[in-house]
């Protein structure tokens, strides 16, 4: 594909019942309308399938650790789409990640090789009720509060290949009871 990338969006949903929901939204300067030209024609699904395999070996590049313990992200659905113009495009990618939950703290991990980035992008990390935030490290500029968390990174900017999540998972006020123990 000749389209040029300028820019990414990331959205983790973090569950205190164990599941992470990840959003990765790409944008693309499409100058040769290939993907208008795919979804146009109907032949889009078989580059769809192309884009969820390529992704799931990109992921299976990283290491991604929660409380100690490996968990394995699932590519489960690429799409294509055009925005508004036919020269650009973007690919949106759905992954899920399961882990164990622990009343209290928890660490979320990255680790993926170093880079220089050739684009810029924003990560939002989103927290589900009954959790808190409790530090972000990454590269480039954070805002955080209790629940949520942005990362801004820039073009060119080199990425030392770790990231982390630290997070509470408390008492919920509905009910009285940990998130964790309502999995039972």
């Amino acid at each position: 594909m000749a389209a040029r990338p300028v820019f990414g969006q990331g959205v983790y949903y973090v569950t205190s019942r164990g599941t992470i929901f990840h959003t990765v939204i790409y944008e693309y300067y499409d100058e040769e309308e290939e993907y208008y030209s795919l979804l146009k024609s109907g032949h889009h699904r078989g580059e769809e399938r192309r884009l969820k395999k390529t992704m799931q070996e990109l992921l299976s590049n990283d290491r991604v650790v929660v409380n100690g313990k490996q968990v394995t992200p699932q590519v489960i659905d690429a799409r294509i789409e055009t925005r508004g113009y036919k020269n650009l495009s973007s690919t949106t990618f759905h992954i899920v990640m399961n882990y164990e939950p622990l009343e209290g703290r928890n660490v979320l991990e990255v680790f993926y090789a170093p880079v220089k980035t050739e684009y810029g992008y924003v990560i939002d990390w989103v927290l589900d009720e009954c959790m808190e935030i409790i530090e972000v490290e990454t590269d480039g500029i954070v805002e955080s509060s209790k629940k949520t968390a942005r990362v801004r990174v820039k073009r060119g900017e080199r990425l030392k290949g770790y990231e982390s999540l630290v997070f509470k998972i408390g008492k919920c006020r509905k009910t009285g009871e940990t998130a964790t123990s309502q999995m039972s």
